[in-house]
């Protein structure tokens, strides 16, 4: 009964709580989440609880959440739950991005746009963020950059959903435009974005405040930069978000490195190398080894060697990664265009189709007119018509009349007379 309850409450914040972030989560959440699970049968609720149960382990187990978001969308598709499939969708596109599974990602993406002009349009906003996130993972950040315009500029943005659709899609604009050196936009994006997380998600304000400083380490001023990334850290570390904060880590050492503070460079460099070896992220890795190596490199040449050889290992790796990355941005570029000429070809037979039908409506239309007009042509001809001859009628009557008249005259002269 306990566990009933639990998930009644989960799943009655479903749609306003889900996000294109991961969802904390504890073990006590996701096993009795697991434990209903079991106990339902194939209906819309199981759909509800696979997506719920996906979302929680995001970070947690991605192979499983992976497996769940699959078969919510399987059994959405069986029993003809639209709404259930979509967000499952959302949920297998975000892992598919985090796991660099980029051609499922797209794949989910553009069905997921297609299911939401049929049940949920202003989701789509929530799809295109998606879809940025995969050209980010894909490090296209231009085509990132693009989605987030799109998403900001869907008819339906105003009612998305306020933290997966509209703050989802003010992070990613203020964050691809530092990304490519726009800082005016970027500043402008992200103070939208950290009002709209004060009012519907405070706990993510982590996000902003990175943003923040790195266009504040961008323009120079490396102090505000510094105090940025320390309450970045903070609010993560309170979400257990330890990608993020071992990705602020490394941003902050990198601050440090320009102010040249030897000390810090090498607490935060430590942390980032730390972290990066134990999430295995390369990018931190690199980075953090690499700061290192400069640190020890007169004072222990030895150190400074170890580290930069791991340094240079991992930038082998990411650039491994990276020719990978190029050749499937390619291939899904390919696929998009095709998909695109898809979608155009579909577009343009649907209005041949709908130009065709109001073009029959049109003639029905002025057939009718003409008629009416002949119609009303021939009331007036006969109201005419019978207008005449009333007239016609009144004058051969009065005609009689006045020969009955002179008749009666003739006869009465007559009499008269003899």
């Amino acid at each position: 009964m306990r566990q009933f309850f639990i998930l009644f409450a989960l799943i009655l914040n479903l749609k306003t709580s889900i996000i294109a972030q991961p969802m904390p989560s504890s073990p006590q959440e996701t096993d009795s989440l697991r434990a209903v699970l079991k106990t339902q049968g194939a209906d819309s609720n199981k759909v509800k609880t696979l997506c719920l149960l996906s979302r929680k382990l995001t970070l947690v187990n991605t192979d499983e959440a992976i497996q769940l978001s699959e078969e919510g969308i399987a059994l959405a598709r069986k029993i003809g739950y639209p709404m259930g499939e979509l967000k499952n969708i959302e949920a297998a596109t975000f892992l598919y991005a985090l796991t660099s599974s980029w051609e499922k990602g797209f794949k989910y993406a553009y069905e997921g746009l297609t299911l939401c002009k049929k049940v949920a349009p202003a989701d789509a906003v929530s799809i295109l963020n998606m879809m940025s996130l995969l050209y980010e993972k894909l490090g296209d950040y231009q085509a990132a950059l693009d989605c987030g315009l799109k998403a900001y500029n869907h008819e339906e943005f105003k009612n998305a959903n306020p933290i997966e659709g509209q703050w989802a899609t003010l992070m990613t604009l203020a964050k691809h435009y530092a990304k490519i050196n726009k800082l005016d936009s970027a500043l402008y994006f992200n103070q939208l974005c950290m009002t709209h997380t004060e009012r519907y998600c405070p706990s993510q304000i982590g996000y902003p405040f990175r943003i923040m400083s790195g266009i504040l380490m961008k323009q120079g001023k490396f102090t505000d930069a510094i105090d940025m990334a320390q309450k970045s850290i903070t609010a993560f570390k309170k979400l257990n978000f330890e990608y993020a904060v071992i990705e602020q880590e490394t941003e902050l050492a990198e601050i440090y490195v320009k102010t040249n503070t030897v000390d810090s460079v090498q607490k935060y460099a430590q942390l980032a190398l730390d972290g990066g070896l134990k999430m295995r992220n390369f990018l931190t890795i690199r980075s953090g080894s690499k700061m290192l190596s400069d640190i020890y490199f007169k004072k222990n040449p030895i150190k400074a060697y170890e580290l930069l050889t791991l340094s240079n290992a991992a930038n082998d790796t990411i650039t491994n990664l990276e020719k990978t990355k190029q050749v499937n941005l390619l291939e899904i570029k390919e696929k998009e265009r095709i998909e695109s000429l898809r979608s155009a070809d579909i577009e343009t037979k649907n209005k041949l189709r709908f130009n065709s039908i109001l073009g029959v409506l049109l003639s029905v239309l002025i057939i009718a007119l003409i008629l009416y007009r002949n119609n009303r042509q021939k009331q007036k001809a006969n109201t005419v018509l019978e207008k005449t001859l009333t007239e016609l009628k009144q004058t051969q009557n009065q005609l009689i009349q006045k020969e009955k008249l002179a008749s009666l005259g003739e006869l009465t002269a007559g009499i008269a007379h003899e």
